[in-house]
């Protein structure tokens, strides 16, 4: 049987999370906030409470992004996740080998190769008739990567286009380098 509290224990000792989480923070915000968009409307649903459509987020965002955003939103919905395969889903998602230093790379793909198998397991106990789950989590997976990439480039854009027609206190600028 798999034992999480061994692995997390494991984690937390031997390697910073700080090391890697931010390459990983939109993957791991959009397993948590897929429910709060509708795909059949191409609507967005804030916490705050406000919504938006597709062609208001355009006005920030490229259409090409948002439409691969809609679309792995559409997917993950169809997975049915529960919330603690959802959880796996995010300590998946920041595990990489690649988002970390060199030398803890060996650990991470470890850690992230216990990550898989606990999935397996909560994906075979609670949605046994649908044996191709893991596959398509993995799949999921590799496309919130991609995904990530182009959030990350659009964000670079976004900053190139508003710098020179907003001025922010340098603390704000500090603050924001760093997500």
């Amino acid at each position: 049987m798999y034992q999480p509290s061994k692995l997390s224990q494991q984690f937390t000792d031997r390697l910073p999370v700080y090391s890697h989480a931010n390459s990983s923070r939109f993957e791991a915000w959009l397993v948590s906030a897929h429910k709060a968009f509708n795909t059949d409307h191409l609507l967005f649903t804030h916490v705050c409470g406000y919504t938006l459509h597709i062609e208001e987020m355009s006005k920030v965002h490229d259409l090409e992004f948002l439409q691969g955003l809609f679309r792995i939103v559409a997917r993950m919905k169809q997975l049915q996740l529960t919330t603690e395969e959802e959880c796996i889903l995010k300590g998946m998602s920041i595990l990489s080998g690649d988002r970390c230093s060199q030398e803890k790379s060996s650990f991470v793909e470890q850690c992230q190769a216990e990550m898989v198998q606990c999935m397996a397991y909560k994906l075979r106990q609670t949605h046994p008739r649908r044996r191709h789950m893991l596959p398509r989590v993995i799949s999921l997976l590799t496309d919130l990567r991609t995904l990530s990439e182009l959030h990350r480039k659009q964000e670079e854009k976004i900053g190139m286009e508003w710098s020179s027609d907003i001025k922010f206190p340098p603390l704000l600028y500090e603050i924001f380098s760093n997500y």
